[in-house]
């Protein structure tokens, strides 16, 4: 079933938790009886499984919401490697595990039977508290412009300037100031078909050239995503489907957000990189690591 570095990880955040809430983790890490591993490792999804069908124990349930980051933690190796790894929960139920390396990279040959140390490890929320109704966010400048003409019809509270920051410092990564910005203002924000995420909710994925970029924007109407880079910037990437690999464009798009078209264009090869977005935060240019 789970692999030991797995079983590190799991009973890191279940120590950290307290009280019903760490029992209540423990309970479902224990009904999980189905693991997917994809890309290397790097994403592990578990399931309880009854009847051939996923059938996740109700009553073992936190009432975190739709989706909710529980934790994120470093593993280090003993060779010296480390790698991050997250903790995700969907509609309370623990599901999946993400890592910010392929496993057997940082652990070698034998990755399979390591056990890494856990050097860092931080509890994003209280499992057992229910999210409160968000509140909407009071917004000024082209954020506030939008929301009159309609084309923003969801913002929420922002966080405290510190937890923000507390969230971003995991990430390793220089994220578009004008995301920052955005985040100044508001936790996330639906701007037409596109759902920019918080800074809790920004999630990781890599492309085949084995670079890590952080999830910040998504569309579920056309199954696109758009990322910005960790540690380094690139040309822009997008996903055609969620089962298709990002691909990167074959140009880099340096077109501001401010002057993008409403439809999606073709802009060296790359479908849909400017898009109804006055900012730069979903665009990404050409590959120069930052100091």
């Amino acid at each position: 079933m789970f692999y030991p570095y797995e079983q590190t990880l799991l009973q890191a955040v279940g120590e950290a938790l307290s009280g019903e809430a760490g029992r209540r983790f423990a309970a479902q890490v224990a009904a999980v009886n189905k693991i997917q591993r994809l890309n290397e490792g790097r994403e592990v999804n578990l399931y309880q499984m009854r009847g051939g069908k996923p059938d996740f124990d109700a009553s073992l349930a936190f009432p975190t919401g739709e989706e909710a980051k529980l934790a994120s933690a470093v593993l280090a190796a003993p060779q010296g490697g480390r790698m991050r790894a997250e903790v995700w929960l969907v509609r309370g139920s623990l599901f999946s595990l993400e890592f910010s390396k392929a496993p057997a990279n940082v652990l070698g040959a034998g990755w399979k039977e390591a056990s890494p140390a856990v050097e860092e490890i931080k509890l994003w929320l209280d499992p057992l508290q229910a999210p409160q109704p968000a509140s909407r966010a009071v917004l000024s400048g082209w954020l506030a412009q939008w929301q009159t003409a309609g084309r923003l019809t969801r913002s929420h509270a922002p966080l405290r300037p510190e937890d923000r920051l507390e969230r971003l410092d995991w990430l390793d990564a220089a994220l578009p100031v004008d995301y920052l910005a955005l985040l100044d203002q508001t936790e996330g924000a639906q701007l037409g078909e596109w759902k920019v995420l918080g800074a809790g909710a920004i999630r990781t994925v890599e492309l085949e050239d084995g670079v890590n970029y952080h999830l910040v924007a998504e569309s579920a109407e056309r199954g696109r995503s758009r990322c910005a880079p960790a540690s380094a910037t690139a040309n822009c990437i997008y996903w055609t489907t969620k089962t298709i690999r990002p691909k990167r464009s074959a140009a880099p798009c340096n077109k501001p957000w401010s002057a993008c078209c409403r439809r999606p264009e073709i802009n060296g090869g790359f479908i849909g990189c400017c898009f109804m977005l006055s900012m730069q935060l979903l665009l990404l240019f050409n590959s120069q690591r930052l100091e």
